[in-house]
């Protein structure tokens, strides 16, 4: 119930009939780059996370909410949203949210788009497999998945029945490279994370055990081969707690800490480096697909290799010499690891981009295949 209050305290309340639109993006929180892809076209953002409510709609979905089963009211009240928007499109982002997958059950005429939106493991798939058989449902039906790279389409292809488009990350899409970037700094990626409990009381619920180890030997390597240490925000509403988290672990004087105030800054701020370590983020292979030298360290567990006949990441490849490991707490192998991919030749460097990076995500620098596609949906799909 705290929580609750909690949420409707922060929300937006208005009282508006919503007007058509052809095209509707859905939860703007993770959404909102995507307006670079539609700026020129008839959309809408649809909040799905209570920070503004339509009591217009509200109304109308309480009285509805009776003659739908098996579905919440905030189900109802974002089914009742879009009936009075009475879109041609919907856009989804939200890319492993069961009910967003299903929304063709309620709009069969409507033309559903997901883009994947970060680089799912396994938990994730057994999740969204343990749902579908909640549900009866062999296969979600979607027009068109806009995916990262041919690996992540077998991945989809499992649950989700749609024409795909490979065409990278959007987002990393949207930025270049620079061509004069610092070799004299390692980067962190952080993966921070927070929580907040029903007394609204925050805590991390990052693994420290492991990473504190891994964040030592960060430290050493620094050290040793006389780099300064550079932690990449994650998290943009936590910044005070994710820079004490690591003033903990790394300390105080041992690293820079790059802060984040949206969702560009990751990208806009990375540029500046060439040599970034990371456990797992999809950050990581954003950034080598776009030439920059990255180390992966993350620690092994039992949902890291492959399922049945596809990889989720290239950990469940074996190797004796790359830019990854499994085993991060080594301090030898966390070494060799940082080696092999900061000081790796060109030509190799560049295979193992294309070995083991471009299945899971490719580069298009400007959004070239996205902008086609939407183009493509503006001219035929649109067409009475």
């Amino acid at each position: 119930m705290k929580k609750i209050i909690s949420n409707l305290i922060k929300t937006r309340f208005f009282f508006l009939k919503p007007k058509k639109k052809k095209i509707v993006i859905l939860d703007p929180d993770i959404s909102k780059p995507l307006e670079d892809l539609f700026f020129k076209l008839d959309y809408f953002f649809l909040d799905v996370r209570h920070n503004e409510i339509n009591l217009f709609v509200f109304l109308k979905a309480l009285i509805n909410f009776k003659n739908y089963e098996n579905l919440s009211l905030n189900q109802v009240y974002l089914l009742t949203y879009l009936n009075f928007l009475e879109p041609e499109i919907i856009v989804n982002v939200t890319d492993h949210n069961i009910f967003f997958l299903n929304l063709k059950k309620y709009f069969p005429n409507v033309k559903l788009i997901i883009f994947q939106q970060a680089i799912f493991g396994q938990i994730t798939y057994r999740k969204i497999l343990k749902n579908m058989k909640k549900l009866s449902i062999s296969k979600f039906k979607v027009d068109y998945a806009c995916l990262y790279g041919r690996n992540t389409r077998l991945f989809y292809s499992k649950f989700l029945e749609a024409k795909y488009l490979v065409a990278g990350s959007f987002k990393n899409n949207m930025f270049g490279v620079k061509k004069k970037s610092t070799d004299k700094s390692i980067v962190w990626i952080s993966q921070f994370r927070m929580k907040i409990n029903y007394n609204f009381k925050k805590k991390t619920f990052t693994n420290t055990n492991n990473l504190s180890a891994i964040l030592k030997n960060l430290n050493i390597y620094c050290k040793k081969y006389n780099k300064k240490l550079f932690v990449l925000s994650n998290h943009e509403e936590c910044q005070s707690e994710e820079e004490e988290y690591y003033n903990k672990y790394l300390g105080f004087n041992n690293f820079t800490f790059i802060a984040k105030t949206n969702w560009k800054d990751s990208y806009i701020n990375s540029e500046n480096f060439n040599y970034f370590v990371t456990e797992n983020s999809t950050l990581g292979y954003e950034l080598m697909a776009k030439g920059k030298k990255v180390a992966f360290v993350y620690q092994k567990n039992k949902y890291t290799f492959k399922y049945k006949k596809f990889n989720f990441s290239f950990f469940a490849i074996k190797n004796k010499d790359n830019f990854w490991t499994r085993e991060p707490i080594n301090y030898k192998k966390f070494e060799k690891t940082l080696n092999n991919a900061f000081f790796c030749s060109i030509l190799r460097h560049r295979l193992n981009i294309k070995k083991y990076i471009k299945p899971y995500v490719v580069y298009d620098k400007g959004n070239k295949k996205f902008i086609n596609f939407i183009k493509r949906l503006n001219n035929k799909e649109f067409q009475h």
